[in-house]
């Protein structure tokens, strides 16, 4: 992740995508500060664009803010209910509020759109083993 960080700060042009690809390059090194900023100039830039909420809703995870995450994934999903990182995050979300039956609601959504998406399937089962 950091050579290709490395690599798209040498680019003559910093376009938002590019920028969003270094977003998601320091979440993955779990520079969470670094992916913030970076997610926060994607999503004004990109206005549209659900990945940049959804970083911030995974970096707001990362740094225990359930509150922050529910309000970032909360805006994707009311613009597209079917978008499985905003759901997956959501479900994480009830999950830590110990809101099981909401989290287990929206990762079986997701499974059902992609029957091997992997974090839904290890959650949900989580979950399932609580209830």
């Amino acid at each position: 992740y950091q050579e290709a960080i490395d690599t798209l700060r040498r680019l003559q042009t910093h376009t938002p995508s590019a920028a969003l690809m270094e977003a998601w390059c320091h979440f993955y090194l779990k520079d969470i500060p670094g992916a913030r900023a970076r997610f926060e100039e994607v999503a004004r830039a990109m206005p549209d664009n659900p990945d940049p909420r959804n970083g911030l809703g995974y970096c707001a995870l990362r740094q225990h803010d359930v509150e922050i995450a529910e309000e970032a994934f909360s805006k994707v999903l009311d613009k597209n209910p079917k978008d499985v990182s905003a759901a997956v995050g959501m479900g994480m979300v009830r999950h830590r509020q110990g809101r099981l039956q909401e989290a287990a609601i929206f990762l079986e959504a997701v499974l059902k759109a992609e029957p091997d998406h992997v974090e839904a399937r290890e959650l949900l089962d989580k979950i399932n083993e609580k209830r």
